[in-house]
């Protein structure tokens, strides 16, 4: 059986990979959010704007498996 404290640790643990993962998804989104509008304000073509959306939804950051 595992002591009061290593059990704390291990919660401790979780939700500091937790808070890591929930902080780099608002990154991510935000990400996604803003660079087709800021492709759109340098370039002025809705065309471009079109393809970096796709872009940013259609391929992942990192390869799932």
């Amino acid at each position: 059986m595992t002591s009061p404290r290593s059990r704390h640790a291990l919660g401790r643990d979780f939700w500091l990979y937790f808070s890591g993962q929930l902080i780099s998804q608002v990154g991510s989104s935000f990400t996604r959010f803003a660079l087709p509008l800021l492709v759109f304000k340098l370039t002025g073509s809705a065309t471009n704007l079109a393809v970096t959306t796709a872009a940013t939804f259609g391929y992942p950051a990192s390869p799932s498996r």
